[in-house]
């Protein structure tokens, strides 16, 4: 569905509270940054001694906590945004015998509980359902994965039905293994059609092909 540009697998990463003195060490580099001009020496030291303060010390450490999480809701939002762009695209043409596949399966959850149940959805690379994203022996299990291999097995499910293939290169661990898949998908059924393209978080961009039997 997407362009990633080497980003983390999408999730909101537990934040850690760093101790005080990390705190105090990070907000002294920031004040250090605007207090640079020798003139200004006397307010950058009574800006030093304020951080010294511990209430200021917990006042930022709840500012960072903010912006990180503002950060998460506007990454998750973006997401949805584009999961639901991409099933509106899908649920008109769906038929019965239709696959949908996704690569990365991290596109996967988001998308399929917004399309109709009985459809058959596979995601790269081990053909699991999307309901979720495991997350164990991640990168080993991606690295050892093939985009034609995937591809192949998603036709063997097909049969004669149509796939729809939601993708997005860049992930990180996948290098071009989903682009490999739309290039195999596209030698084993020629002349696929673009269904939609959406916007993703950070400009990246999830598509949409459908191969035709």
């Amino acid at each position: 569905m997407y362009r990633r540009n080497g980003r983390e697998p999408r999730e909101l990463h537990d934040m850690a509270i760093h101790p005080l003195p990390g705190v105090r060490s990070l907000v002294d580099r920031q004040v250090r940054g605007f207090f640079h001009q020798p003139g200004q020496r006397f307010v950058q030291a009574q800006v030093h001694g304020l951080v010294g303060d511990a209430r200021v010390r917990v006042a930022a450490v709840g500012a960072f906590a903010v912006v990180g999480l503002l950060a998460g809701w506007h990454l998750v939002r973006a997401e949805r945004t584009a999961s639901t762009a991409v099933a509106a695209a899908l649920r008109p043409q769906l038929r019965a015998g239709d696959v949908v596949a996704y690569c990365p399966d991290q596109l996967g959850p988001a998308t399929a509980r917004l399309l109709p149940s009985g459809v058959t959805q596979l995601t790269f690379p081990a053909l699991a359902a999307p309901r979720l994203v495991d997350w164990t022996d991640y990168a080993d299990r991606n690295v050892a994965a093939s985009g034609p291999r995937f591809a192949d097995a998603v036709l063997g499910r097909a049969g004669a039905g149509r796939i729809f293939l939601v993708w997005s290169g860049g992930y990180r661990t996948f290098g071009t293994k989903c682009e490999a898949t739309v290039n195999a998908l596209t030698t084993l059924r020629p002349h696929p059609t673009a269904v939609t393209v959406a916007d993703g978080p950070d400009g990246e961009q999830v598509g949409v092909q459908r191969f035709d039997p």
